[in-house]
């Protein structure tokens, strides 16, 4: 993060002193022994372990953390709000707080049933024309189910699961659930022929600004698109344009790893979910198409300044920081007994292949120098698979295939459900479990996967009590 005046006045941190207030009545100023004020977010209980602050974090950086907790948190407002720097979410929008999406900083969760709505699970669109992607001509990127007033919302979503009984290999069997979604109420017309359903969980928040550190070269060394070396993974590196460094780049993030940075990723999200314009994504209609002419209209008139990012730049850089350095726990149980006999499991089933245990960051990182040349025990090599076809949604993402999906970090997956006791697993969260999502790989994984339905039921429990400690 930059250096920003330490004085406090009408404006700090670039935020107006209103809003700094605004943001920080839910927590309590304490003075310490030194003097110095910090902010104090309670006690941190089990739902709280993704909200701690990286352990290397020092100095200002703190303080950059606790306003971009509290910016992360923030209700932002429909339209000429008193306090001008909350305002201007919509006029579509998903939700208007990251942290709704996002719950205590982890994974999100899918409806309880299908009759009810999730803010986390989003649904975006992708159309083909002509052998060219494009978005949905009359819904844009994706659906967005609120509205600022006089406005509609673009349609509701339902989800409902078809149960399938899967059998193991020693006559245990567990329940799958394949979903299914219903749309209802399209406000703007149909949905393009050639337009996708996708949808997809917020994932958890911990440890990005290590993932983001982790050399590209160490990342692309590992791909192995031919599988030249025929054991069954031919990992693929993909790659977005980041608007940040203005420039192809290396994807990281996002399911499909097709965002470079945590502030491309962070813009992508303020536009599409909040319909918040940045310095990188100027759009005060957010994902407002020209077809959608009272969207726009009411976007104009709602913009209190036109020429000024309702994310300023310095709200930007809070947020990506706050999001950069969320610390990951430490694993648990690491002496047990069935810890190491799991993590035997584990390797023994190739799941390493993907899940790579371990990188080391870069030793030249600038804007957070406490990232330089850490060990990040992440479990994946963020590289594109071959999932299978189960669980393909037939949309492409920048190089990524339908069927190919980034490998999902396993740092903390044990705790995913103590932070969210809702969320679920895999992109569509269609897994109730750590054991289900594991019977939905297929392609790449699959024999992996079909070796694991080979274990005893205590070999399988050895397993889950393993990842279950990361």
């Amino acid at each position: 993060m930059k250096t920003r005046n330490k004085c406090f006045s009408f404006v700090i941190y670039g935020l107006p002193l209103a809003l700094l207030l605004s943001l920080l009545l839910p927590y309590s100023l304490n003075v310490y022994a030194s003097g110095a004020p910090t902010l104090k977010f309670g006690s941190f209980k089990d739902n709280n372990q993704f909200s701690d602050p990286d352990e290397q974090l020092a100095g200002e950086a703190v303080g950059d953390f606790q306003l971009g907790n509290a910016l992360f948190r923030k209700l932002w407002s429909i339209g000429s709000s008193s306090v001008k720097s909350a305002d201007g979410v919509g006029p579509l929008f998903n939700s208007r707080s990251c942290q709704r999406c996002h719950l205590k900083d982890g994974r999100g969760n899918p409806p309880a049933d299908e009759h009810s709505f999730s803010p986390s699970l989003v649904f975006q669109l992708k159309a083909t024309s002509e052998g060219n992607e494009t978005t949905d001509i009359n819904y844009g990127k994706q659906i967005q189910p609120f509205a600022a007033n006089g406005l509609h919302g673009e349609a509701n979503i339902f989800v409902s699961y078809a149960t399938e009984e899967f059998h193991y290999a020693d006559g245990q069997s567990i329940t799958l659930n394949r979903p299914s979604y219903r749309i209802e109420d399209l406000a703007y017309g149909e949905l393009g022929d050639n337009s996708i359903l996708a949808p997809r969980v917020a994932p958890a928040m911990i440890g990005l600004g290590l993932l983001e550190a982790i050399p590209a070269d160490t990342i692309k060394a590992n791909a192995d698109p031919d599988d030249n070396n025929g054991d069954g993974i031919s990992g693929r590196a993909n790659f977005g344009y980041s608007l940040e460094h203005q420039k192809t780049m290396l994807g990281r993030f996002g399911w499909k790893a097709s965002a470079p940075t945590v502030i491309d990723q962070s813009a992508a999200a303020f536009s599409a979910d909040m319909g918040l314009s940045t310095s990188l994504i100027g759009l005060n209609y957010g994902d407002c198409t020209e077809q959608q002419k009272d969207c726009r209209r009411v976007a104009r008139i709602h913009s209190l300044d036109e020429t000024e990012p309702e994310v300023s730049r310095d709200m930007l850089e809070l947020v990506a920081h706050y999001s950069k350095n969320l610390s990951v726990p430490a694993p648990r149980n690491q002496t047990n007994l069935e810890f190491i006999n799991g993590q035997k499991i584990f390797d023994q089933l190739n799941c390493q292949q993907c899940h790579t245990p371990q990188h080391t960051t870069d030793n030249s990182n600038t804007t957070e120098p406490h990232l330089r040349n850490r060990v990040v025990n992440a479990y994946t090599d963020l590289l594109l698979h071959d999932m299978g076809p189960d669980l393909a949604d037939s949309q492409r993402q920048g190089f990524a295939l339908a069927n190919e999906w980034r490998t999902t970090p396993l740092w903390g997956i044990g705790l995913t459900q103590t932070v969210n006791p809702l969320a679920r697993f895999l992109h569509d969260g269609r897994a109730a479990s750590i054991e289900e999502a594991i019977v939905w790989h297929g392609g790449e994984a699959e024999d992996s996967k079909v070796a694991f339905t080979q274990l005893s039921q205590h070999q399988r429990e050895s397993l889950l009590f393993f990842l279950k400690s990361l």
